[in-house]
């Protein structure tokens, strides 16, 4: 549905802030490139690439969701 791709835009776009900061801390990115922290803006942190972050940020929310959907469907399976 509509509303699930909305949800799935949103989360990823929350999550493209905080990105640089984690590609810092797992060594991705060098520390001066990482900008100033969650609150910087992607397109204005240095030396990471934009589109990189934007993929990586969907490709984790996708995840997520395929996590909380895994836990569901065993929810489920152990209410039965």
């Amino acid at each position: 549905p509509d509303w699930t791709k909305e949800a799935m835009v949103e989360a990823a776009r929350g999550l493209e802030s905080d990105l640089p900061l984690t590609m810092y801390g797992s060594g991705d990115v060098a520390p001066a490139n990482a900008g100033d922290g969650p609150s910087a803006s992607t397109s204005a942190t240095a030396g990471v690439n934009a589109a990189s972050v934007q993929l990586l940020a969907e490709l984790t929310a996708t995840y997520i969701a395929d996590l909380v959907d895994a836990a569901v469907g065993a929810h489920d399976i152990q209410t039965d």
